[in-house]
């Protein structure tokens, strides 16, 4: 039997009864709200699940579980705005706007300051115009409210100590129903908000598995996992041809910093790390999109070229070396000082018919350039 034919019934039941009197009105109200209230906690309750099994989809994915949770906000609440503050890394203490406004910017702050500890301890959603007191207390929220947010949602991971776990929050505006946001809608929201702090903790702890923290390309492990794929990539492509049998080659270019222990020896550390970073930096700017940036180890770095010839690869290598040798490197307190590095170049297949050949014939190249004199580019035999 269906909930709508069993609300028909009971309220013919109490029409028999009790006939059309207003103590009768009264009970049929109160049973038509709790059927409506019922029958949308039904509704959130599916809705939920929909959004834990899309969320956890997307988990790995710091962009996509924000653009999911505000479409989903602005769909369910009718809200105008909605913003997100997070943290911009795994590492970091401040809480920003994930999309700074360029007018009426939302406020930045830590997680261990005033207002960081106050919305950690708060964990429920937050309707501005109900807390005056805390606005007074803390400028960010009242900052909040001169931008027309009206409410704010404290993303916590769950698992935290009480008092932790916080990783941002979402700032919702005015409904276009002009309605106001009802307990069962902060129910919601917390929920939600549990789900969408666990999902960006989990993006941002798979970010750090593969970024470099020290140079902001990506890790050695992502470069084992994106080789193999483009590999396959590269397998599938195979066709009949004698001259071309690949259609999708790809090239692999290792470069090391020459004599980058001299940096460290006479320098320091400090100024060895900003070679790294100079270098990891003008390497990405100078490569295609569908190219990888990787660091492999130390001070030697592996680049990804998909789609790339070996006379292209080398050309890439070429230009690359150029712009190391004429960069120069600021560090406070020591002039500016020059870089080069050695490049070896291989192209899948003619240099390898596997990834471990592959990589070892662009690793010799690299050594061959180094023997070489350094400062140059070698392509594998």
């Amino acid at each position: 039997m269906s909930y709508e034919t069993s609300n028909r019934e009971i309220e013919e039941l109490i029409r028999r009864r009790l006939g059309d009197d207003e103590e009768a009105a009264r009970i049929l109200t109160l049973i038509r709200n709790l059927y409506q209230e019922r029958k949308k906690r039904e509704f959130d309750f599916s809705t939920i699940s929909e959004v834990a099994e899309e969320i956890n989809v997307r988990c790995l994915d710091l962009a996509k579980t924000e653009n999911y949770a505000t479409s989903l906000l602005m769909g369910q609440f009718g809200v105008f705005q909605v913003s997100f503050l997070r943290q911009p890394h795994f590492a970091s203490d401040e809480i920003v706007a994930s999309r700074p406004r360029k007018q009426q910017p939302l406020p930045t702050f830590t997680r261990n300051g005033s207002f960081g500890r106050w919305l950690a301890i708060s964990t429920a959603p937050i309707l501005l115009e109900e807390v005056p007191d805390a606005r007074t207390e803390h400028p960010e929220l009242e900052q909040m409210f001169q931008q027309e947010v009206r409410l704010c949602l404290p993303l916590i991971r769950g698992g935290s100590p009480p008092g932790e776990g916080l990783v941002g929050c979402v700032c919702l505006g005015k409904r276009m129903t002009g309605q106001d946001y009802a307990p069962p809608d902060l129910e919601f929201l917390w929920i939600l908000g549990r789900l969408v702090a666990v999902a960006l903790h989990n993006a941002h702890l798979h970010h750090r598995a593969q970024i470099d923290s020290l140079t902001g390309v990506y890790s050695r492990g992502y470069f084992d996992v994106h080789l193999i794929e483009e590999f396959q990539r590269a397998m599938r492509s195979k066709r009949e041809d004698e001259e071309y049998p690949f259609s999708h080659p790809v090239s692999l270019v290792m470069l090391d910093i020459d004599h980058f222990k001299d940096f460290n020896t006479l320098y320091g550390h400090p100024v060895g790390d900003a070679v790294l970073q100079s270098t990891a930096l003008l390497l990405k700017k100078s490569v295609r999109l569908l190219d990888t940036v990787t660091r492999y180890g130390g001070e030697e770095f592996a680049i990804i070229l998909p789609d790339t010839t070996k006379e292209h690869a080398a050309a890439l290598a070429e230009r690359l070396r150029q712009q190391i040798e004429k960069h120069r490197i600021d560090v406070d307190g020591n002039p500016a000082l020059q870089v080069t590095a050695s490049f070896g170049v291989a192209t899948y297949p003619e240099d390898g018919t596997d990834l471990q050949s592959l990589v070892i014939q662009a690793d010799q190249a690299l050594y061959q350039a180094k023997d070489g004199g350094r400062n140059r580019v070698e392509s594998a035999n």
